[in-house]
């Protein structure tokens, strides 16, 4: 115990930490810092348990370190009681080259369980649990370069790590929900090859690739994340030094439960040519309580959501991955609680209520009775360009967490590119805050008829439903809504756990399991009786 620092270690070499326990140290429980060569530190079967701040941190100086089979629990967990910048509340930081982190246990981190930094380094084996609880925008397993100007990492292995339970710490923020993530390579991060994880119940992403390159996502399970896997790109950089370059994604499972989840989301403003950026192919992309927009990208044109068979005619991506082998219902409406909240959502007379906004103003709405049912709501744009997407809006009241909702509306289009509109609830009035995930539903030149679940996040007294419109499909085009409906409702939701099995082995001996029922892989095959995870490997199978 340690009222402070329990070990302070600076340009030392050779040095073996192990079988010891570590434990309600005041501040960190090993430091490392900078200033002095400390190469081939050991650190090995040892307990850190109830840290205030960092409870394993080494410096850049700490070559071909190996840190291995040790237990660290209860990291920066009291808010306060550690530093005040980045690089604080952190289980383990491996900064140095040539380093060897695995089979180890983290449980319970306040910030970030697991940092690496230099070349050649090896994190492999490793359970990660419940992270990112105090301090938000982090991930279990995390790196960053900074800027393009930096060296060019090379050799770097993420592999065979089970990460689960990362909800985020949005408390004290504007966020409305947390930004965590399992797997997060930030800053222009390059050289890391992330290759058969498991990445389970993060709030942001499964794997978070920011503005990174030459790196490749290999046969990792990803499941029940907001995003399975997110690649954003932001800023502006040079044609020859764009991230997301030689990016690479095969024979991967990304498996979102939630409706309003994603498969993949892919964020870059700069670079039209989407194929140059990465490639992609062999993946399972599942969504199976609603199968259709699993994916959204994101470019110069603005917004759009995918199905996997549009983004492979799209992009010419992923030609031999595969949906999900089975349809789960998402919910069934057991009865309407309320009036409709747009009491003018069936058009008779009038467009009232309604109002569509864009950065230059060429989003027009009128009364139209040449489509839907006799008077519907007409959205029209010029042949001028926003550089914002339109938001068509209409007042809904109030919604309340705990409560459910139904959106229901008819639609039509003049015309159909393949391209989708997004669908939320947000306050009507500044800051916009945005109450619900987006749903995509498709821009279709046939008669559609939708409808949306919607579960709100926070109590608001003044919101709208949004339709958003992409600035892409803002120019020289029109559509019709009619029939906007939105009841509070009695909804029974379906539980994933009663058809979808997901079960992972962070042990060293084979995991034998006995299944309850019948069931298929991710490929339609049957699977009954038992099945067998092999050592820190993960399996998921759907309800026959």
């Amino acid at each position: 115990r340690s009222s402070d620092l329990a070990l302070y270690i600076k340009n030392s070499k050779y040095i073996t930490i192990k079988n010891c326990s570590i434990e309600f140290s005041g501040t960190n429980g090993i430091r490392g810092p900078w200033w002095g060569e400390s190469n081939n530190l050991i650190v090995e079967n040892t307990v850190f348990n109830h840290t205030n701040n960092n409870a394993l941190w080494l410096s850049g100086d700490f070559s071909n370190a190996t840190i291995r089979n040790n237990i660290i629990q209860n990291t920066g967990m009291q808010a306060g009681m550690g530093g005040d910048a980045d690089g604080n509340y952190v289980a383990l930081s491996a900064g140095g080259p040539n380093s060897t982190v695995e089979f180890n246990r983290i449980d319970n981190t306040g910030y970030i369980p697991l940092v690496f930094g230099g070349d050649n380094t090896l994190v492999k084996n490793n359970f990660i649990t419940h992270f990112c609880l105090v301090k938000d925008d982090c991930a279990a397993i995390y790196t960053y370069r900074g800027s393009l100007n930096n060296p060019v990492n090379v050799g770097r292995v993420v592999a065979n790590n089970i990460l689960l339970d990362g909800p985020g710490a949005p408390d004290g923020t504007t966020a409305t929900r947390g930004y965590s993530s399992g797997i997060y390579m930030d800053g222009f991060t390059t050289g890391v090859d992330i290759i058969n994880n498991t990445v389970a119940h993060c709030d942001y992403g499964g794997i978070f690739i920011n503005s990174d390159a030459n790196g490749s996502i290999l046969d990792n399970l990803l499941y029940n994340n907001t995003y399975q896997v997110a690649l954003n790109v932001y800023g502006t950089y040079p044609v020859n030094n764009n991230p997301h370059r030689y990016i690479s994604l095969y024979n991967n499972i990304f498996f979102a439960l939630d409706p309003g989840q994603l498969a993949l989301s892919y964020i870059n403003n700069q670079d039209p040519d989407m194929v140059s950026t990465f490639s992609s192919d062999n993946n399972h992309y599942l969504r199976p309580l609603d199968d259709n927009y699993i994916i959204s990208a994101t470019q110069s044109t603005g917004t759009k959501g995918y199905t996997l068979a549009g983004w492979q005619q799209r992009y010419g991506l992923d030609l031999s991955s595969k949906k999900s082998p089975a349809s789960i219902s998402p919910y069934v409406i057991n009865s309407y609680l309320s009036s409709n909240k747009y009491s003018n959502g069936d058009f008779i007379t009038s467009i009232s209520g309604a109002s569509c906004w864009n950065d230059i103003g060429s989003c027009h709405l009128s009364w139209d009775t040449t489509q839907l049912d006799g008077g519907a709501l007409k959205v029209s744009f010029n042949s001028q360009i926003p550089t914002a997407d339109s938001l068509l809006t209409v007042p809904v009241g109030t919604v309340s967490p705990g409560k459910e909702y139904i959106l229901k509306y008819d639609f039509i289009a003049d015309s159909n590119n393949g391209s989708s509109i997004m669908i939320y609830l947000r306050k009507r009035g500044s800051p916009y805050t945005i109450l619900t995930p987006k749903y995509y539903k498709l821009i279709s030149t046939s008669r559609a008829g939708n409808e949306i679940l919607f579960s709100p996040s926070t109590i608001e007294t003044d919101t709208a439903v949004v339709f958003e419109i992409s600035k892409g499909d803002s120019t020289n085009n029109a559509m019709w809504f009619d029939n906007i409906q939105l009841y509070e409702a009695d909804v029974t939701k379906t539980n994933p756990d009663d058809y979808i099995f997901f079960d992972y082995n962070p042990t060293f001996q084979d995991k034998a399991i006995t299944l309850d029922g019948s069931y298929m892989d991710l490929d339609g095959n049957p699977v009954s009786g038992s099945v067998t995870i092999k050592p820190y490997e993960s399996i998921i199978l759907i309800k026959d």
